[in-house]
């Protein structure tokens, strides 16, 4: 009963990074499309994580969907650490100085893991719904 719903924020969610990726490409976005879409992007994740919760899911499954929803926010939450570290760190030195851990993190490790948990759960979801 909830499964049809979950497969439904699976493909939302996939669809707001493929939307992002063509008006990246494109190069017709500014920021405040980018973050829009990137705060729709991550209260996806939430409400990905919060349904996955409440559907008791067990297994690798969760574990995938947990991912996925994580992913985002943590995508977002990195992003804004960065800044806010290089503003500190530029005050604090009297330079400009840019930190790259936070960076990395939500522009390569949070992207990646969310591609191929997604992949997985969607896999999963449909071998549930049409086995």
């Amino acid at each position: 009963m909830l499964l049809p719903i979950l497969q439904l924020l699976l493909l939302l969610v996939s669809s707001f990074v493929a939307l992002t990726i063509v008006l990246i490409v494109k190069k017709q976005f500014g920021l405040p499309l980018l973050s829009l879409l990137m705060l729709a992007f991550s209260l996806l994740g939430v409400i990905l994580m919060l349904v996955t919760l409440e559907l008791q899911i067990k297994g690798m499954l969760r574990v995938f969907l947990v991912i996925t929803g994580v992913s985002p926010v943590a995508m977002l939450v990195s992003i804004i650490l960065h800044n806010a570290v290089s503003v500190m760190a530029t005050k604090l030195k009297g330079r400009q100085i840019d930190e790259p851990v936070f960076l990395l993190f939500g522009i390569f490790a949070c992207p990646t893991a969310f591609i191929i948990s997604d992949i997985a759960s969607m896999i999963m979801v449909a071998r549930i719904l049409f086995s």
